[in-house]
């Protein structure tokens, strides 16, 4: 409601001027017993003491994450994608030579087992 008092009629962004009517009107009703005036700057002061906050879902950094994200241990095709320090090569580990399928990537050689992968 504070928001649909405040805002242009017709807009759907509010401007600072609004914004500050917005944050009076909210600080009128939340703190009733204070002036008009007072009740807004209090307001004003929570806004500008707030922090924002995540309430996501937080990565378990565990064994098995580990694990998962080794590059170390990729093979064949997804092997490309990481240098040898394991970090990755951006758009040159998607290049494949110019050519439409993974025999740019693959070493199809008798050492190799059906993955590419040498034995």
């Amino acid at each position: 409601m504070a928001f649909t008092k405040s805002v242009t009629r017709g807009e759907r962004k509010l401007n600072f001027d609004q914004f500050r009517a917005a944050i009076g009107i909210l600080g009128a009703k939340r703190f009733s017993d204070l002036s008009a005036a007072d009740a807004q700057t209090k307001i004003e002061e929570m806004v500008v003491a707030a922090t924002p906050e995540s309430k996501s879902t937080k990565v378990a950094n565990d064994a098995i994450l580990q694990k998962m994200t080794d590059a170390s241990q990729y093979t064949g095709a997804h092997k490309e994608r990481f240098d040898k320090d394991g970090h990755g090569r951006g758009a040159a580990g998607r290049d494949m030579g110019g050519k439409s399928d993974l025999s740019a990537i693959l070493d199809r050689d008798p050492n190799t087992d059906v993955r590419g992968v040498k034995k």
